[in-house]
């Protein structure tokens, strides 16, 4: 009886040390090639609402009409080169408020206690806010130097297109 009794506790010992030897071998916790399968995308902020104003209007864009790409520098340069926006404008309604033209645009951001605001072309436009991870809010009636009025929020959505 008591040897059957160590046989038991023997093999639940060879068990649970098979069971665990397995699970660890057989499970990676660095992969080098972690990011190899992974699509390169080219990230578009598509303007897609316009609110206040003076009028306190309200205009909605679908996708494609007014296009803005940040031209980031590599975390790695150190050069003085300005950070650019491409602005692709196709809107042809002249009543809409659409922010800029077409172009390219140097910007800069700046961190403060209260939060970030972008300079375009340097002028300060406004506070600069993401609510979710696909889309940009950019306030002009919140400046680093305070509040204004009859500004405009403009909301971005962003697109993800893949890129080879």
């Amino acid at each position: 009886m008591i040897n059957s009794y160590i046989i038991n506790i023997m093999r639940d010992k060879i068990l649970l040390i098979l069971f665990c030897s397995l699970l660890f071998t057989n499970c990676s916790l660095g992969n080098d090639n972690i990011n190899e399968d992974l699509p390169d995308y080219l990230i578009q902020w598509h303007l897609i609402e316009v609110n206040g104003g003076i009028a306190d209007v309200s205009h909605q864009f679908d996708l494609k009409v007014v296009i803005w790409v940040f031209n980031n520098k590599d975390a790695n340069d150190t050069s003085d080169e300005s950070l650019t926006i491409t602005v692709t404008n196709n809107n042809t309604d002249d009543t809409k408020e659409d922010f800029l033209d077409s172009g390219n645009y140097n910007y800069s951001i700046t961190e403060e206690t209260d939060g970030n605001y972008i300079t375009i072309e340097e002028t300060e436009f406004g506070e600069v806010t993401f609510p979710t991870t696909t889309t940009l809010l950019i306030d002009t009636n919140e400046l680093s130097t305070g509040s204004g009025a009859d500004g405009y929020t403009y909301t971005f959505q962003r697109v993800l297109i893949p890129v080879n």
